[in-house]
């Protein structure tokens, strides 16, 4: 029987943090009896931005004027970017989108607050600081593309525009007039020479990157909330999000007239944000009913959907392998999942009031955090064990742990308080 971990994690409505009730977010473990844990988070934003880095070894989540920098080789917190690091940031809002360079070594960030300032920031991971802001934006930057060669890097608005930059040295390469609406997407084709727009104006529209002439304006029937194309770069997968409309189309990606070669509902979510997982020819669609469907790449059937988060995922990450797929959330948690069988690795959530403390909880019960008392179990057992969960991201030591019942004595390890190794907490 599958029992229950619970976290607490607070929930945020709108763009920035709101004050409010903690809520609970299930985490299944495989136990003869439920344990509770208590991570204290204090008001939550919602989770819109993740990244995996290129060696897949760090996933960069956006946050209330700073961005998340997690180690899962480590499995802990190693950094943070913004005002409430070890330096200054320019961040003035939610982050809305991040995009690591293929070097590793520095971090698109896209932000702002609405009718009042945007941005495209560049931060050196090396030393967190803010190298750049890329001139245009005057309203928020939604979302990010940068091109398979690494030369371009769009950024597109609230006031409808879509800007280019050369993604070496910040230059603005093109101005674009996309939508009349937010645009809420961006993809660039594998092979760089089409960039595709998603339009809160009903449109999906295509353009030629050589002179960013329109290629296609495809109506759609709700509002496009985010666009990508496959791994062949053949299709485009639509996410298309209305009243009447939800659900996910692919159509071809060559032709100048909408041709869809299939369509998988997303029943009562809106899609917010899809990731096209090309290991396992998936595609990932992050939902406003705190679920995440599965579709077949090929048939375009929907073959599972994810539950756990306990409202609206508007995040999604593929890792660069494709072996992992990362899910954010308005209630304040991210979840990594596999692939290959939609298999729930680790929750990891930004404890509170301390912007310091965090926790990574494993289904199997372990958990790693930034000190002992952050998670706070009802129960004599403490998991505290790094090791087991650096085991678990890295998609091994997966056998299920038999929890313990509510006041026995024995315990898996020793609590330290460093989360930052093995049984006993050291490397």
């Amino acid at each position: 029987m599958v029992m229950g971990v619970w976290l607490v994690a607070a929930s945020a409505q709108a763009g920035e943090p709101q004050a409010g009730p903690n809520r609970q977010v299930v985490i299944p473990v495989q136990a003869s009896d439920p344990v509770r844990a208590v991570v204290q988070t204090g008001p939550a934003a919602p989770i819109l931005a993740l990244a995996f880095s290129p060696d897949g070894k760090t996933l960069a989540q956006g946050a209330y004027k700073e961005v998340l920098l997690w180690d899962l080789d480590a499995a802990s917190l190693a950094r943070r970017i913004g005002p409430g690091a070890h330096q200054a940031g320019g961040i003035q809002g939610l982050v809305q989108a991040v995009v690591f360079f293929k070097d590793g070594t520095r971090l698109a960030v896209a932000e702002g607050v609405a009718a009042r300032s945007g941005a495209v920031r560049i931060y050196d991971l090396r030393s967190l600081q803010e190298k750049a802001v890329l001139a245009g934006p005057n309203d928020v930057v939604y979302c990010l593309a940068m091109d398979a060669n690494e030369r371009r890097l769009a950024g597109g608005t609230a006031d409808g525009k879509v800007y280019v930059w050369d993604a070496n040295d910040g230059r603005r390469l093109a101005t674009i007039d996309a939508h009349t609406g937010w645009v809420e997407g961006l993809a660039f084709s594998p092979d760089a020479n089409t960039l595709a727009t998603a339009g809160a104006d009903k449109t999906l529209r295509v353009w030629e990157t050589r002179t960013w002439a329109p290629k296609s304006s495809i109506p759609q029937a709700a509002a496009v909330h985010d666009v990508t194309y496959s791994p062949d770069g053949q299709f485009l997968a639509v996410a298309v999000g209305g009243p009447q409309e939800r659900s996910v189309t692919v159509q071809r990606a060559d032709v100048p007239r909408r041709q869809v070669v299939g369509t998988a509902s997303t029943g009562a979510g809106l899609p917010l944000a899809i990731g096209w997982a090309a290991k396992a020819n998936r595609i990932y669609v992050a939902c406003s009913d705190a679920t995440i469907k599965v579709i077949d790449g090929t048939n375009r059937r929907r073959l599972a959907q994810l539950d756990g988060h306990q409202d609206w995922v508007y995040g999604l990450a593929v890792s660069p392998d494709g072996s992992r797929l990362a899910s954010g959330s308005a209630d304040g948690t991210v979840r990594l999942w596999t692939t290959v069988d939609n298999r729930l690795l680790a929750t990891l959530v930004r404890a509170g009031p301390d912007p310091g403390a965090w926790a990574i909880v494993t289904p199997q019960g372990y958990f790693s955090a930034s000190s002992a008392e952050v998670v706070q179990w009802q129960s004599a057992t403490r998991r505290n064990d790094a090791g087991q969960v650096k085991a678990i991201l890295a998609g091994k030591g997966q056998a299920q742990v038999d929890v313990p019942k509510a006041g026995a004595s024995a315990n898996a390890s020793p609590a330290t308080g460093t989360g930052a190794g093995g049984r006993n907490g050291k490397p």
